[in-house]
């Protein structure tokens, strides 16, 4: 058995770091970035010291959970409409074509 490297670079280095490829659970995204916001986003990525790749897959995760939750809200408010408008008009269409032929249901 080979002992691990010591390398920092080496992905077999440290696989108890949260973001190591070689963990379950993680995906590879390529991303293509004009010049100027790749530039744009090293700086900050080193104004803040951190990694472009934090950066990408921090911003990644706001926007899908401000867009996810968005799509869950508008699912709820519709499902509360619906509810609050039982008035049994969306059965009329069955009830018409179960009096019609008496096989639908």
């Amino acid at each position: 058995m080979r002992g691990r490297s010591n390398n920092p670079l080496d992905p077999t280095a440290n696989p108890d770091y949260p973001f190591n490829a070689l963990n379950e659970g993680s995906a590879l995204l390529g991303v293509r970035l004009d010049t100027e916001l790749e530039e744009r986003l090293a700086n900050v990525a080193r104004s803040q010291g951190r990694s472009k790749s934090d950066i990408a897959r921090d911003a990644v995760r706001r926007y899908v959970e401000l867009h996810d939750e968005a799509f869950r809200a508008e699912a709820r408010r519709q499902s509360e409409r619906a509810a609050a408008r039982d008035d049994g008009a969306d059965w009329a269409f069955f009830d018409r074509v179960e009096a019609e032929d008496g096989r639908w249901r």
